[in-house]
């Protein structure tokens, strides 16, 4: 399912969400599991001289419930001070 260069997947372990950062470069949201513990893990991938998707050092990784409660602090915040958006 693509929509506005944004992409919405729904699986339990994986990238779930991902979008166009310019012409190189994407932005995915990855779900992950090690030693028993749910992460996600934003990061901004890039494509080398292959056109392959590669893992940059760009990006965090957080345990998902932490995460998970986060969020709706982190988009007040964003709101708050980009009110223009």
């Amino acid at each position: 399912m693509e929509t506005n260069n944004k992409e919405i997947k729904q699986k339990i372990e994986g990238e779930v969400y991902s979008f166009h950062k310019n012409a190189t470069e994407d932005v995915k949201c990855i779900i992950s599991e090690e030693y028993g513990r749910k992460l996600v893990e934003i990061r901004v991938f890039y494509q080398d001289e292959n056109n392959e998707w590669q893992r940059s050092r760009k990006g965090i990784t957080m345990a998902a419930d932490k995460f998970i409660k986060e969020l709706p602090h982190i988009q007040q915040a964003l709101q708050a001070n980009l009110p223009s958006l």
